[in-house]
């Protein structure tokens, strides 16, 4: 589960996506079906958060939507 604060541009990812050491966000080791959980993760880089809660590490507290899309590529 996912969570959105429009006005704050703000989403909460749940373990959809966590923080490596060194702060970089990945998916979640979590994840039981890898496809659903990228495409989960692409609605979420759509919704262009500036801020983003991930389920485990730090915080991404700027420019979250490049943060987020960079949890897509290997």
């Amino acid at each position: 589960m996912a969570a959105h604060q429009r006005q704050q541009a703000t989403v909460l990812t749940g373990d959809i996506s966590i923080s490596c050491p060194g702060g970089r966000p990945t998916p979640g080791p979590f994840n039981v079906d890898g496809h659903r959980a990228r495409r989960a993760l692409t609605r979420l880089v759509a919704l262009r958060p500036r801020i983003a809660g991930l389920g485990h590490g730090r915080p991404l507290l700027d420019n979250a939507t490049e943060g987020l899309r960079g949890a897509l590529t290997p």
